[in-house]
């Protein structure tokens, strides 16, 4: 989709983020993306996207920087995606990640990652196309 724009996130983005939101999970979060939108615009507000058509949110990527622990290099998570359905499969996201790369590459990083569920086939093959493979982090996890 060419006519869509990329550009940092504001507090007016956020409606729209729950509209969408609740378009693809079925629920109505306002809270729940209020204190994420507090907590990833306070890490890295440059890491923090919507795509835009026609003067409509239609996509958003919240990620940040992480520095790791033992002199590990710090890196660049893509940790929220969300694109309207509407839009899904026009390359909406492809726009959201290539602006979120950038940003980190002009911030000297190095590595960027993201943690996707085994059965997320769409999102799989949405990070694949973007050039992910599998990382060497494992993921560990106990139902209590």
């Amino acid at each position: 989709m060419s006519d869509a724009t990329i550009r940092k996130l504001t507090w007016r983005d956020i409606d729209s983020i729950i509209a969408i939101d609740q378009k693809v999970t079925g629920k109505a979060r306002e809270s729940y993306w209020k204190n994420k939108i507090i907590i990833y615009s306070g890490l890295d507000p440059g890491a923090c996207l919507v795509a835009e058509a026609d003067g409509k949110v239609i996509g958003f990527l919240l990620g940040e920087r992480k520095d790791w622990e033992f002199g590990a290099p710090q890196s660049g998570w893509i940790e929220i995606l969300g694109i309207d359905p509407g839009y899904q499969g026009k390359g909406i996201g492809h726009l959201l990640a290539a602006a979120i790369i950038e940003h980190f590459k002009k911030s000297q990083i190095t590595k960027v990652q993201t943690m996707v569920e085994r059965d997320a086939e769409n999102l799989l093959a949405y990070f694949r196309s973007l050039g992910f493979a599998e990382g060497s982090l494992i993921n560990f996890s106990k139902d209590i």
